[in-house]
């Protein structure tokens, strides 16, 4: 009990040293608060940099400056002069949106793109010169921290016409073109690049890749475009592509709404891959008959006219929903046969499996060739299929799969329950009252209680300390926050 006591009691100081260490590096930060900038006509290009740049500052710092681009036509172009910040040597690693450096834990310098919802676009320190950024939106927040009074830097932000960018494009019955920045040339480095495809009310979108030249790398971490199903960059994913197609079977996907987002990203390196291109195309739904086939134990699933080709109706949905019976179960599907028509796209003809009850659940699978057949398992009780033709065709073709139920075994306890939780998941009553936890959770609610009292002294002292100065050091933490 008293080495707990002791061990609860060294965290809590701990924090509230921290706490007060905290509240009066901010108070003596030479950076002003939130520094706001407006590029405009009369203000082409605005020029940032670290405190009392070139020479050194005395105090730890953390600055922040909102540039706002007054034309909303136009982009902001960031351009970095210097910069010399210190870093930890730890190896770097690319993350899905923006470029991310391990190494810049404790000092640096963060850019963040105001568009739709704030995003990573990058975060530096060394004293390599990042590539030229260009923001998607009209907003850039721009952050530099530091813990010593020899990390600086210098940057100059300035409006732009060149920019990647945003773009909303109707997607209609006919095919258009949608491809990367300067294709088929090399796209520029640090680039991001937004497209929100929308159709009209009862259509999907069909997105179908026609060449993907991109620098490859794990998990698509450095280049790649992200597709999502839906209007942004909240909605559900599709899918991740990066590398450079070799292959015959070009990347497909398909929304389950009238909405599609695409998102392109390129690291700082100097690129030498052309980019990619692809067409879209809307495509109105229609559900065969309107009827959901409901499936409650094994069997073997296969469209319509399986194995006799598929004689139903053009642009048509056919869809099962497979519900097993217990709640705690799951469904397991495993794809017998998949013979299709050859040398059509994925977007003319597929399966698809949900990870639900409906087709806005995860999509587990996009089956619509034999080089994409599985086995397929539930996280619920519930697995939507769906299939999809744009016309009839004969022949020897179909899809087949079998469906399985997995059951979770009921345990036996020894007082007679059944319970499907594991035997050790269960938790004996025991004697009720621990008179040494009880203390040392006293003790925990007293100490908590001080490090409320000091910090909240501390704040006011601080917000003493920036009224006379004229700061507002506090509204820059808060609004990092959100």
């Amino acid at each position: 009990m008293l080495r707990y006591q002791t061990f609860t009691t060294l965290i809590l100081l701990s924090y509230l040293i921290w706490a007060q260490l905290f509240l009066v590096a901010v108070c003596q930060s030479p950076c002003q608060g939130i520094t706001r900038l407006e590029l405009d006509d009369d203000n082409p290009a605005i020029s940032i940099n670290s405190p009392s740049y070139p020479v050194n500052y005395k105090h730890l710092v953390n600055c922040q400056w909102i540039i706002h681009q007054s034309n909303r036509t136009n982009r902001i172009k960031l351009e970095f002069d210097m910069i010399h910040i210190a870093h930890s040597n730890i190896s770097s690693k690319n993350h899905s949106i923006g470029f991310m450096n391990n190494r810049c834990k404790r000092q640096y310098i963060q850019v963040v793109d105001i568009f739709a919802v704030p995003h990573l676009i990058g975060k530096f320190c060394g004293n390599q010169v990042p590539s030229p950024i260009i923001s998607a939106g009209s907003v850039l927040r721009v952050q530099f921290v530091s813990r010593n009074s020899q990390s600086k830097f210098k940057a100059t932000a300035s409006s732009t016409e060149e920019y990647c960018g945003t773009h909303k494009k109707m997607a209609t019955t006919s095919v258009e073109l949608l491809s990367s920045p300067k294709y088929s040339n090399p796209y520029p480095s640090n680039a991001r690049c937004y497209w929100k495809l929308q159709a009209a009310p009862n259509h999907v979108i069909l997105l179908d890749f026609m060449d993907i030249h991109l620098q490859d790398s794990t998990n698509c971490e450095k280049d790649g475009i992200t597709i999502y199903n839906g209007g942004g960059l909240s909605a559900p994913l599709l899918g991740v592509i990066c590398g450079v197609n070799t292959d015959n079977v070009k990347p497909s996907m398909v929304s389950t709404s009238n909405q599609m987002f695409i998102a392109f990203k390129s690291d700082d390196t100097e690129p030498t891959y052309n980019g990619f291109s692809a067409y879209y195309v809307a495509r109105k739904v229609e559900y065969c008959d309107n009827v959901t086939t409901i499936i409650s134990e094994d069997t073997v699933l296969s469209t319509p006219g399986y194995p006799d080709g598929y004689s139903g109706k053009s642009n048509c949905y056919n869809q099962w929903l497979v519900q097993a019976p217990k709640i705690d179960d799951t469904i397991k599907i495993s794809m017998a046969d998949i013979v299709l028509p050859p040398n059509i796209p994925c977007v003319n003809c597929y399966m698809r499996i949900f990870d639900g009850p409906d087709s806005n659940s995860k999509i587990l699978a996009t089956i619509c060739s034999a080089t994409l057949a599985d086995e397929y398992t539930s996280s619920t009780n519930e697995l939507y299929i769906e299939f999809y033709t744009a016309f009839p065709w004969t022949g020897n073709s179909g899809i087949a799969a079998n469906i399985s139920i997995i059951e979770i075994p009921e345990v036996q306890h020894p007082n007679g329950n059944h319970s499907n939780h594991h035997p050790d998941d269960h938790i004996p009553n025991g004697s009720g009252y621990n008179p040494a936890g009880a203390i040392a959770v006293f003790v925990s609610i007293v100490l908590m209680t001080v490090i409320v009292y000091v910090t909240n002294k501390y704040k006011i002292r601080c917000s003493r300390n920036r009224r006379r100065r004229g700061s507002d050091h506090f509204a820059l933490v808060n609004e990092m926050d959100t």
